[in-house]
């Protein structure tokens, strides 16, 4: 079985478990990032190190920290459905390092 009907079938599961502006938002991110990148690999296929090049492309794309664990959540949800329908032995995206988002600093305001 190929990723993108893992993903697609996952997605459609969803509509029922979430407000329409998420799902929109997660469809929006699979048609954009993850389908092309991974959908036509079998699920079987996709390691931890797939996984983690991805996310390193999508950085050096100038993504942002925070998207970047958008899209990830989409994939580790998808792949734990994988799991649990026993199409792979264990989701790989709990293996990769996430990217790590900076705290901003906040100064006082007023002060010169």
């Amino acid at each position: 079985m190929l990723y993108k009907e893992v993903l697609e079938d996952w997605l459609n599961d969803k509509k029922h478990s979430v407000k329409e502006q998420t799902l929109e938002g997660y469809k929006l991110m699979a048609d954009l990032h993850i389908i092309p990148a991974l959908g036509s690999t079998p699920v079987q296929k996709i390691t931890a190190q797939t996984l983690q090049k991805f996310v390193t492309n999508l950085i050096d794309k100038g993504k942002s920290p925070s998207y970047v664990k958008k899209i990830l959540a989409v994939i580790s949800g998808s792949l734990k459905r994988a799991e649990r329908w026993e199409l792979i032995p264990k989701n790989p995206s709990a293996l990769i390092d996430k990217p790590r988002i900076s705290k901003k600093r906040i100064d006082g305001l007023g002060q010169t």
